[in-house]
């Protein structure tokens, strides 16, 4: 979907938010990680408090390929999409991931936004996806409820949930938020 943008905020398990402030300091910036957002973009974001301001923002960075192959609809191209905060390391546990450290004014833009739309809601890390669909899949490491939204010019986009019913929900996300838990089975 062409100009859709997806967060979501997810506790993980085992991490705490001051952990992700604590990221290892800056390394050469690898091949795989597009440009951050402006610091002019960031700013304007500060002031207005505005999701035209936060798209624009995104629409400008340079989000990166997903690495997430679980998430991929096969035969379609490789989506764009980012978990900015905390992460599961298979031999270390929590750690805070490499897009904080590289792209440290988007994870800025979307924290500022996540409290000032949620501001009771507490979470480790925010996965941005942009235009594109999720196949199924489950959030393994997620802690707890997540809190999710869709934004931006796009039509669909409904998130389908497995919640043991005949025929699962489906909400609608264009706009406004809603509560996910992860674990359970889902795709947009």
């Amino acid at each position: 979907e062409s100009g859709s943008v997806a967060l979501a905020m997810s506790p993980l398990a085992g991490a705490s938010a001051s952990a992700a402030a604590a990221a290892p300091p800056l390394r050469p910036f690898p091949q795989k990680w597009g440009a951050d957002v402006s610091k002019a973009a960031l700013q304007r974001y500060i002031q207005e408090r505005t999701r035209a301001a936060l798209l624009d923002a995104i629409e400008a960075a340079d989000i990166p390929l997903s690495s997430r192959r679980n998430v991929r609809r096969p035969g379609e191209p490789v989506p764009r999409g980012v978990c900015l905060g905390m992460t599961e390391c298979y031999l270390r546990g929590p750690l805070p991931s490499a897009s904080i450290r590289f792209m440290p004014r988007l994870a800025r833009l979307l924290c500022e936004f996540a409290r000032h739309e949620q501001p009771s809601f507490e979470f480790t890390s925010i996965q941005l996806n942009k235009d594109y669909a999720a196949a199924l899949h489950v959030d393994k490491n997620d802690a707890g409820c997540s809190m999710i939204v869709g934004l931006g010019d796009y039509t669909g986009g409904e998130l389908w949930v497995d919640d043991g019913s005949r025929l699962g929900t489906c909400f609608d996300l264009h706009g406004r938020w809603h509560k996910l838990d992860g674990r359970m089975a889902h795709e947009v």
